[in-house]
């Protein structure tokens, strides 16, 4: 079921946070961490244009509804 987003049950991590992450764990290349990055835009853009919650989103059922969305 989707949460609205002033229902927020958790603070989702920053585009900074998760650049550093990434570098610190030194598991992707710059490229796939770029168009990981892209991706996790249109996700962000997709919840805010449907007042989305990010982490409520973060489930199965809820990449389907944004696939369904981006197709």
């Amino acid at each position: 079921m989707r949460k609205p987003l002033d229902q927020a049950t958790a603070v989702p991590p920053t585009t900074e946070d998760i650049i550093r992450v990434w570098r610190s764990d030194r598991c992707l290349q710059e490229s796939t961490a770029k168009v990981y990055l892209q991706w996790i835009r249109l996700f962000r853009a997709y919840l805010v244009r449907h007042k989305l919650n990010e982490c409520a989103e973060l489930t199965l059922e809820g990449a389907r509804r944004f696939f369904v969305w981006y197709a």
